[in-house]
């Protein structure tokens, strides 16, 4: 268990460090982004299969694998596009650890090209990821995070003004994990960017998302057939706390005239898409979007002036800290604990 809080510790120690040292700011950020990420990659890259409640699952079928036709995709429930990079690998003689290498490799470049270009403050930004439910999905869920790895380069694509290379990778994302199709609803969000809807739309948004739950149910069930359907919407901690960024992002957003609407939109439909699919395990969809929390919750508290910035910031980090111990570590949320490294 000391693992995690060690991480923690020692980021904040070296946040300190480095914004005392006499670096300019941006190369203290940059620092900031390449320590926190490298110690996201050794931690996800080093761990035991035994660490992730879905990792040995993953190696058994990575072995097997090695024994499948190149033709047969049928043989487990996975997505082709995963069976044929198991395939491609194991079939070359790798170990199963060069595989989850590659594929945390991929993801943190992503996080680390993401943040690079968003993340005002690294500090808080990399603190949200390690804390939020991000670190813990990683730990376990191979396919999602190839995906989720697959989707922060197909964002950074549709900025670069690449629409076809970032459609393209979203679809190669779906064919390693389906819920990677919730990220198309980025598109829409995305060019709407620059406009200020009307207060009235955003008053709509939660009970419009609650009336058309039937509706949005029954569509994923046409394209996840084999998922239980949901056992009713449940209000918890992460739909109060994502309500809460939602309303904290478009009032800063609001006070500071701010143009740029992106994050706060996608704050809002994080908030929709946890009240449309709580009760189900599609619910894991919503990483998809509140990937988008990690940079634009730092970035809209450095709106405010210093002194109400410094009480923001460690405000939410110490938020931060206290929800994942209580809502990761002491209920060993999928089977994180006891961490071992391989080697042990």
């Amino acid at each position: 268990m000391a693992v995690y809080p060690g991480l923690i510790f020692l980021w904040v120690a070296l946040s300190v460090l480095v914004k005392a040292s006499p670096l300019p700011r941006e190369k203290g950020r940059r620092l900031l982004l390449i320590l926190g990420i490298s110690a996201l990659f050794l931690l996800l890259a080093l761990k035991k299969d035994t660490v992730g409640l879905d990792t040995l699952g993953y190696r058994q079928q990575y072995r097997i694998a090695a024994t499948v036709p190149w033709d047969d995709f049928d043989y487990v429930y996975f997505e082709k596009g995963y069976i044929f990079l198991m395939k491609l690998f194991s079939k070359s003689g790798l170990p199963f650890r060069c595989f989850t290498g590659a594929i945390y490799g991929l993801l943190c470049l992503g996080y680390y090209r993401f943040l690079r270009k968003h993340a005002r403050n690294a500090t808080l930004s990399l603190l949200i990821l390690f804390c939020y439910q991000f670190l813990v999905f990683h730990l376990s869920g191979l396919r999602q995070s190839l995906a989720m790895g697959l989707c922060l380069f197909a964002f950074l694509s549709l900025e670069e003004g690449h629409r076809l290379r970032s459609l393209g990778l979203v679809l190669a994302a779906a064919l390693c994990h389906r819920g990677a199709l919730a990220f198309l609803a980025v598109y829409p969000v995305y060019a709407l960017r620059g406009r200020r809807l009307p207060g009235l739309v955003y008053l709509l948004c939660v009970p419009a998302a609650m009336l058309l739950r039937p509706g949005l149910w029954w569509l994923a069930r046409r394209v996840f057939a084999d998922i239980a359907p949901s056992a009713g919407m449940a209000v918890g901690g992460n739909l109060v706390f994502l309500a809460g960024m939602a309303v904290f992002l478009l009032y800063t957003r609001a006070a500071a005239g701010e143009e740029d609407c992106f994050f706060p939109h996608m704050a809002l439909v994080a908030l929709c898409c946890d009240l449309v699919l709580s009760g189900s395990p599609l619910l894991r969809c919503n990483l998809f979007f509140t990937l988008f929390l990690i940079p634009g919750v730092p970035n809209a508290i450095s709106r405010y002036e210093h002194r109400t910035r410094l009480v923001l910031e460690v405000a939410l980090g110490l938020f931060l800290i206290f929800l994942f111990y209580t809502d990761t570590l002491a209920i060993n949320q999928l089977g994180l604990l006891p961490y071992r490294f391989f080697w042990q």
